[in-house]
């Protein structure tokens, strides 16, 4: 929360009442990270357990993780609540949104994920529409099978320094993090991925089985 705190107290902007951070407080260092946009509802709760995320959103996650979920982290690229993603898609902001996304950015090169899964639709803020988080990526044939290679796989291989890393010239993800696209279970039209394309924990165990055996094996030790 303190990563935070500054930037909130700071920009008026940023109401206390509208910030929400949700993480898993038994999240193993080296694992999966599965990232939002942002979390969505009204009222502040500062805090909240990812394991006790119960809604449309989390719940076909928790599903999908199966096995994996109870040590995969969670984060959301912004910490603000806003259903509709208004504030972090208002251009004009882009300054105060820069300050939060760099803390998050420290946060996820803190625990250096293995295996990042974006679940979300916006991806410009990794750096495939701008330069938001500046990392490099190289895309990677995916070991999904039929119409779940539609999810696009990368590997993580180099940073840009940008002021949201603070002209970093290196990463802890280099070389080391697989990153994959996805998407919330339902689009704006409450369309949800079509069952042939939805994750499942045994699309989770092909993914880090590709990425490293010992490691996958590990994840659920």
């Amino acid at each position: 929360m303190s990563r935070y705190r500054q930037v909130i107290d700071e920009e008026p902007m940023f109401k206390s009442n509208e910030i929400a951070i949700i993480a898993n407080e038994n999240a193993k260092k080296d694992g999966i990270l599965l990232v939002g946009m942002n979390p969505s509802g009204r009222g502040n709760f500062m805090i909240y357990p990812y394991l006790e995320c119960d809604n449309n959103f989390f719940n076909p996650k928790h599903k999908m993780m199966g096995e994996f979920d109870d040590r995969c982290a969670y984060i959301d690229l912004f910490p603000f609540r806003n259903g509709v993603q208004g504030i972090a898609a208002d251009d004009d902001e882009c300054r105060y949104r820069g300050k939060l996304l760099s803390h998050t950015r420290d946060y996820i090169e803190d625990l250096r994920p293995r295996l990042i899964i974006y679940a979300n639709t916006s991806t410009r803020y990794w750096g495939f529409r701008g330069d938001w988080m500046g990392y490099k990526f190289s895309h990677i044939k995916s070991p999904l099978l039929g119409d779940k290679q539609c999810w696009p796989l990368y590997k993580i291989t180099g940073i840009v320094p940008t002021d949201v890393n603070r002209r970093s010239t290196g990463s802890n993800l280099e070389n080391y993090t697989y990153f994959l696209r996805y998407r919330q279970h339902e689009d704006r039209a409450r369309r949800p991925v079509p069952v042939s394309k939805m994750l499942t924990q045994d699309d989770i165990q092909l993914l880090t089985s590709f990425i490293d055996k010992d490691w996958a094996a590990s994840l659920l030790k």
